[in-house]
């Protein structure tokens, strides 16, 4: 995108408005989060990419197991096991 240039003012709560062809230009619609950065030239702002959220049923696939249903006493053994075995390697 070519640079351009604009003016506005500070608030009384530290506010700046964004002019509205800059924030068409760069897709920035209300909410955005932006990251301020300082440097001897003044500040810089930079969109802030959303967090992707998972919840558990789109993960829980990912596992790859296709057995029965284990309880946490299950999972536990085997770790218990694993560890055993991983011991006597040694």
């Amino acid at each position: 995108m070519p640079s351009s240039s604009a003016s506005t003012v500070l608030s009384g709560k530290g506010q700046v408005v964004l002019p509205k062809a800059m924030r068409d230009a760069l897709r920035w619609a209300a909410g955005t989060r932006l990251a301020v950065r300082e440097s001897p030239k003044g500040l810089y702002l930079t969109a802030i990419a959303p967090a992707k959220t998972l919840d558990a049923r789109s993960v829980a696939g990912c596992t790859g197991y296709r057995g029965p249903t284990l309880t946490i006493d299950d999972m536990n053994g085997a770790i218990r096991k694993g560890m055993a075995q991983r011991d006597a390697r040694r």
